[in-house]
């Protein structure tokens, strides 16, 4: 079982250990609160604006944006916003779904 100590309790024990123990120790406490963070997750916006590149037509093998395809945006900015879970899209041939 692990022990819980208050903040003073961890201070008085660092005071006890050697400096370079106690840097140390206090680097690997910095990183388990930093590696412990949630990170920040992408909207499926700012995913397909960073990752997709488009394989044809007049804007080959740039990324998407917005601009180029306004139905797209607006499709998958509510897909984020509205709060459902599944999603069901159809579209003709043209649509680039």
């Amino acid at each position: 079982m692990i022990a819980i100590r208050s903040p003073k309790k961890i201070q008085q024990q660092l005071r006890e250990v050697s400096p370079t123990r106690q840097r140390a120790t206090i680097d690997e406490l910095r990183w388990a609160i930093r590696s412990a963070r949630i990170p920040r997750l992408r909207s499926r916006v700012e995913f397909a604006e960073q990752v997709v590149v488009l394989p044809e037509g007049p804007h080959v093998d740039e990324k998407w944006r917005r601009l180029n395809q306004p139905y797209s945006y607006h499709l998958l900015h509510s897909m984020d916003t509205l709060g459902f879970r599944r999603f069901a899209v159809t579209g003709c041939v043209q649509s680039g779904k």
